[in-house]
């Protein structure tokens, strides 16, 4: 049983990627609950201002990949 115990360094990314996760599940909610006020402010119907959380989801998840590409160690 000593052979499967589960090294640290995995628990660390195990845990890592559940809050980064839970993070963009926060984030997504986050832009949908501004939907209403943006519809208002705008003066556009849903179809529209529901591309505000896909671009900004793409945006953050782009830039999290460049980001962890160039702190790669070489």
């Amino acid at each position: 049983m000593n052979n499967d115990q589960i090294s640290k360094e995995t628990k660390i990314m195990i845990v890592s990627a559940a809050l980064m996760g839970f993070g963009g599940v926060m984030s997504e909610t986050a832009m949908n609950v501004t939907f209403p006020k943006l519809i208002k402010v705008f003066d556009v119907d849903i179809g529209k201002v529901s591309w505000v959380t896909t671009v900004y989801l793409l945006g953050s998840g782009y830039y999290n990949d460049i980001e962890l590409i160039s702190k790669k160690k070489v």
